[in-house]
């Protein structure tokens, strides 16, 4: 119910429900984490830091309190926090660009600039590899679509191929 009210403007709602969870389950590191964004959202710094930091201590293998807590920490302008709190959420989940990309601009605001290209370099490979698979799925699609069936992805070059020349083959009967 928290998330709802949080995703509908609610956010009082939202920390209300969270809290009435956590008093029942004080050990849920996730809905500490839920909690800290409305407090982010509301503006209450010191909570939202309380309540990563809390998620952190009950499970220190879930990214998403590092991640959120560096976000709180860069606009604090606790650059060395920030970059040591989105190294934590790479190390967890390494294909995180969003962390890579936040850890890298503030890399950037402390002129560590080759740091920063790192980061930003592996940002925009992610950002490409993303763009491709939607292409390839796209051509997934319309290839499934002019042979009437569905497409594979170990059978993608042999079919895309076959699309295409029945393609042609249509294109000169028309011609």
């Amino acid at each position: 119910r928290g998330i709802v009210h949080g995703m509908e403007g609610r956010i009082d709602e939202a920390v209300a429900d969270y809290t009435e969870v956590l008093r029942i389950d004080p050990r849920n590191a996730r809905v500490y984490c839920h909690r800290g964004v409305a407090a982010t959202r509301q503006g209450d710094v010191e909570a939202a830091l309380d309540d990563y930091t809390k998620a952190i201590e009950i499970d220190p293998a879930y990214d998403r309190p590092y991640f959120n807590r560096g976000l709180v920490y860069r606009v604090q302008g606790m650059l060395d926090e920030c970059i040591a709190d989105f190294s934590d959420a790479i190390r967890l989940n390494p294909s995180n660009a969003k962390a890579y990309q936040n850890r890298g601009l503030a890399y950037e605001q402390k002129q560590e600039k080759a740091k920063a290209q790192a980061d930003l370099a592996v940002t925009r490979e992610a950002a490409a590899k993303e763009l491709w698979g939607e292409a390839v799925d796209m051509v997934r699609l319309v290839t499934a679509e002019v042979l009437g069936r569905a497409v594979e992805p170990q059978d993608d070059d042999r079919l895309i191929a076959e699309a295409m020349e029945k393609i042609r083959n249509t294109e000169r009967k028309q011609s």
